[in-house]
């Protein structure tokens, strides 16, 4: 195996510690910088594959991660080898304890990898005139005239909701906006020889192109997301998608279009569920909520009703899928439910149980990952209790986790003697 390790300049909140991520059936290794280290990715590859190969692998990732983060992700130099050696050095950059990639969408055709790779390009570019060049070659992929690519613009102008460009577009109350980013910015950067033409030491000219970036920008961005279906992380999380992405994998848009218009499908219509863990996101699956078989109780109004339970019965989880409104629904007052059969085990479930719940009570976020691949099925928004005084609630669960605690070693005593 060879190692691929890429050095980055990046406006992507990094994380602080190594962190594994997995991306179109890959697995990218992201390490922090330093003072005499570049923040990198590191990506493992069989010696029969090609370096460029490789190469297109972790650019692909890094435009996608440029996409969703609407980020800067600058590529500034690769070396392989037998090991993952370190490049040095660090520049500086924006890092986070809190490291987390919700929303990684996969783009299949060429056309919609080359914007991604494109808008990249554009947005990690550290000069305002090819950055802008870069937005608008973007609009050039399924426009190919000038007058094209124009008309599109002058429709488009109409549906952009971006706040810094509504701003811009004040800028110009009578002007033909199509033709002026077209003249002045698109042609003006591109050609020499062309009236007006962008020179790079005037600083009036960057004043415009920089004024006029968001305008551009927002474009580019419309373009992706609504001509070539990729979602933005914006719509993404306004629009709850986030909540039932695994599942509706699973489901398939057949069986979630029936759901929806809530007609009547049979269970074995429905693809074989697999097993999952259950947890607070923020924190990981729960010890005993894993490897959990995953069954459906019921169908009924637009909302799949899922059960949950361990190999020795003693938990059942209960929630819903309600694909009509993208919500994950899990009631933490009565979405759960432990039986004693007497044993030990029994016990320490319940305490874990009783962890898990109190991580959801505190404003947790209800998650779903997938038992054997660790991948990400659903995760609800974050819990708000009302009513209640959560500390008091919080008090409560510590109470019980330390008395099935002490129960189940009261149990355990018990068998030895």
């Amino acid at each position: 195996m060879i190692w691929l390790i890429m050095a980055i300049k990046t406006q992507v909140a990094w994380p602080t510690e190594k962190v594994k991520v997995k991306y179109e059936g890959h697995e990218f290794l992201l390490r922090p910088g330093d003072d005499e280290l570049y923040p990198d990715v590191c990506f493992q590859y069989p010696r029969e594959q090609s370096t460029d190969e490789a190469l297109l692998i972790v650019r692909r990732f890094l435009s996608i991660l440029a996409w969703v983060e609407r980020r800067s992700v600058k590529e500034m130099r690769y070396i392989g080898g037998g090991l993952p050696f370190r490049i040095g050095r660090s520049t500086g950059g924006v890092i986070t304890h809190q490291f987390r990639l919700d929303h990684l969408p996969v783009p299949m055709d060429r056309k919609t990898q080359l914007a991604l790779s494109l808008y990249r390009e554009a947005i990690s570019a550290e000069n305002v005139p090819y950055e802008f060049l870069g937005y608008f070659k973007i609009i050039n992929i399924l426009y190919s005239s000038g007058r094209e690519q124009m008309d599109w613009i002058t429709a488009t102008l109409q549906t952009i909701k971006d706040r810094d460009a509504l701003v811009k577009l004040k800028d110009h109350p009578a002007e033909d906006i199509a033709d002026h980013l077209y003249g002045s910015g698109r042609c003006a950067v591109a050609h020499a020889n062309s009236d007006p033409v962008v020179d790079p030491d005037d600083p009036e000219d960057h004043k415009r192109l920089k004024n006029d970036m968001p305008i551009i920008k927002a474009l580019a961005e419309y373009l992706i997301e609504h001509e070539l279906g990729v979602v933005s992380t914006s719509t993404f999380f306004s629009e709850h998608l986030y909540e039932l992405e695994g599942f509706r994998e699973i489901f398939g848009p057949e069986n979630i279009d029936k759901i929806k218009r809530q007609e009547n499908i049979p269970v074995s219509d429905v693809p074989p569920l697999p097993k999952v863990d259950l947890g607070v996101f923020r924190d990981g699956c729960v010890d005993p909520l894993i490897n959990l078989k995953l069954t459906i109780d019921a169908i009924n109004a637009g909302i799949v009703y899922v059960k949950c339970s361990d190999s020795t019965e003693t938990i059942q989880v209960l929630f819903g899928l309600d694909f009509g409104n993208e919500r994950l629904i899990f009631d933490p007052d009565g979405g759960m439910t432990i039986f004693d059969n007497g044993t030990i085990e029994s016990m320490t479930n319940a305490a874990g149980a009783a962890t898990f719940l109190r991580g959801i009570w505190m404003n947790g976020e209800f998650a779903v990952w997938e038992s054997e691949t660790k991948q990400p099925l659903g995760r609800a928004k974050p819990f708000i209790p009302v009513n209640i005084r959560p500390g008091a609630v919080a008090e409560f669960l510590d109470q019980q986790i330390t008395r099935f605690n002490e129960e189940a070693e009261k149990r355990e005593n018990s068998q030895q003697e």
